[in-house]
């Protein structure tokens, strides 16, 4: 009697009817290596990104902490001549400058009464890649007298 495959010989015992067979061990062990190599590209790409979004997390609150003090400077604080430094928290650290601005330009000699200053704000962090650090600058018109 033939079997449905179109062969003469039946199967023995324990084995699958031909065309029904499972994967070799190298196939198998090939299989794995690949899946393997494709994981590790992923996890990769994931632990750039999850970095990547870490590094811009600590850089937009450097930037809020650099705001809010500049905002502060001659309005909550009083606008002092010189270098102040502080902390805001364990990982940020301060450094505010503020210096006399001479206006220059038509007008602005004749302009009785007011003082100008530019004012540096810089916070710096540590990273695992390094130090940072960010700066703003502006300036103010403030009452002369009251600086």
């Amino acid at each position: 009697m033939r079997s449905p495959a179109g062969s003469s010989r039946a199967p023995k015992r324990g084995q699958a009817p031909a065309g029904e067979r499972g994967f070799t061990l190298i196939e198998a062990v090939v299989a794995f290596a690949i899946m393997a190599l494709v994981m590790g590209t992923l996890l990769g790409a994931f632990g750039g990104i999850i970095g990547g979004s870490r590094a811009a997390r600590a850089s937009e609150t450097a930037l809020a902490l650099a705001e809010a003090k500049l905002a502060e400077l001659g309005h909550t604080a009083p606008l002092e001549r010189g270098e102040r430094r502080g902390r805001f928290a364990d990982r940020y650290a301060w450094r505010a400058r503020v210096e006399p601005y001479r206006l220059k330009g038509p007008g602005f000699d004749e302009v009785p009464g007011l003082a100008a200053f530019r004012i540096e704000v810089e916070v710096s962090w540590t990273t695992p890649r390094g130090d940072r650090s960010l700066a703003l600058s502006s300036l103010r018109l403030v009452p002369e007298g009251t600086q």
